[in-house]
């Protein structure tokens, strides 16, 4: 006997970090670290995390205690 299995799809997910009006496109986040897809020199200062899954936004508000080198993509993050 076959069994289907449930339908599978990708989900959508985009990042954005958004820092002084500047916005920062996200490839990956985890463990208080975001990946910057076109880092610009920023001073450390407050930001926004905007996690966009399958239409559905989530903002998180956030602290960038290092702010943002244009040579290093890894950016650290602390929850405000």
């Amino acid at each position: 006997m076959i069994q289907k299995s449930p339908e599978r799809y990708s989900t959508t997910v985009e990042m954005q970090l958004i820092v002084d009006g500047n916005s920062f496109d996200v490839a990956q986040v985890g463990n208080g670290k975001a990946v910057l897809r076109n880092p610009e020199e920023m001073q450390p200062s407050e930001a926004v995390l905007v996690i966009t899954i399958d239409g559905q936004e989530e903002h998180r508000a956030v602290r960038l205690p290092n702010g943002i080198s244009k040579s290093q993509p890894e950016v650290a993050y602390k929850a405000v």
